[in-house]
């Protein structure tokens, strides 16, 4: 609002002073005019006179030339003195009325710049009210907030703590970078499933329904080329309860041949017969048997071919 006031006095101001030099110029031309006519018939007649005098005396002349010479100065110096008071008379009004207008102006300004002030400082008032309110009510609501979350916090910091202290007790302790783990105690869960699983000790139980072993051929009595495993007979063991012995299908060492047997050795036993001193055998059926590339019944009936015990007996003494 106020630079477009200055711009509308500033254009009124400028249109007054333009039209007062207009008028100012237009006067000066006027006078200008009259001056040069006033000039020029001054000089013809002066310059018939002039022309008449000129046959009077040389001393003549000059009283002439001096006393018209001062007519002209007086006239240009009046001429001057009028020019010099119309200026001063302009520039003075000129003056008065910018005067008055730059006045009116910075009073209209003045004023307002107080409304604007009066009107800007309420609405701030009621800005930083309703700011504070806002801020009371936001304060409010995230101490609550924040007062339940460190409720939250604190009681899981006591289940995790709780937690992780179990873990430690009964786990032993976790690898820092997360990848690996030692454990001290025992560990139990639902389900596992690991890429590879090694397992070192001197007894490993599975106490399942049904064993799945995917492995084509499996190696039993690894390490057996270390020289205190070489001794060792392996196989398999069935417990068949306190009632009965075990069976079992065992390499044994001892004799280099597979025996399969009833015994009261264990799993744990590493040589059958020298810790059960009664093992027996167990009887084996199968549909055919092959020792080498013969299948027991051809042998049989090789054997049949040969004759009896005593056919065969009485063909070894000679008889």
């Amino acid at each position: 609002m106020s630079d477009n006031l200055f711009q509308q006095l500033g254009a009124a101001i400028k249109g007054k002073i333009a039209s007062e030099v207009n008028t100012l110029n237009l006067a000066i031309t006027a006078a200008q005019a009259v001056d040069s006519a006033a000039r020029t018939a001054l000089e013809s007649s002066l310059q018939g006179e002039i022309s008449s005098a000129q046959a009077v005396d040389s001393a003549a002349r000059t009283a002439l030339e001096s006393s018209l010479q001062g007519e002209i100065s007086s006239a240009v110096t009046a001429a001057q003195a009028v020019d010099s008071a119309a200026r001063t008379a302009l520039e003075s009004s000129l003056q008065g009325e910018i005067s008055s207008a730059v006045t009116s102006a910075s009073s209209v300004d003045s004023a307002a710049r107080t409304a604007l002030e009066s009107s800007l400082q309420g609405e701030i008032a009621v800005a930083q009210a309703v700011d504070s309110a806002a801020r009371t009510a936001l304060e409010s609501s995230l101490q609550g907030e924040i007062s339940a979350a460190q409720a939250v916090d604190s009681s899981a910091r006591a289940v995790i703590n709780g937690s992780v202290s179990n873990l430690e007790t009964k786990a032993g302790s976790l690898a820092a970078d997360g990848n690996s783990a030692n454990f001290s105690g025992n560990v139990t869960g639902a389900n596992g499933t690991f890429t590879n699983l090694t397992v070192n000790g001197t007894t490993t139980t599975i106490d399942t329904d049904n064993v799945i072993v995917k492995d084509s051929i499996m190696s039993i009595s690894a390490g057996a080329s270390v020289a205190a495993n070489a001794s060792n007979d392996s196989g398999f063991i069935v417990e068949r309860g306190s009632s009965q012995n075990n069976v079992g299908f065992v390499w044994d060492e001892g004799i280099d041949r597979f025996r399969a047997v009833s015994t009261s050795a264990t799993a744990a036993t590493s040589d059958i017969d020298g810790t059960d001193s009664s093992m027996s055998y167990v009887p084996m059926q199968a549909s055919d048997l092959f020792l080498g590339t013969d299948s027991v019944n051809t042998i049989f009936t090789k054997v049949a071919d040969l004759g009896t015990a005593s056919d065969f007996s009485t063909a070894l003494n000679g008889a």
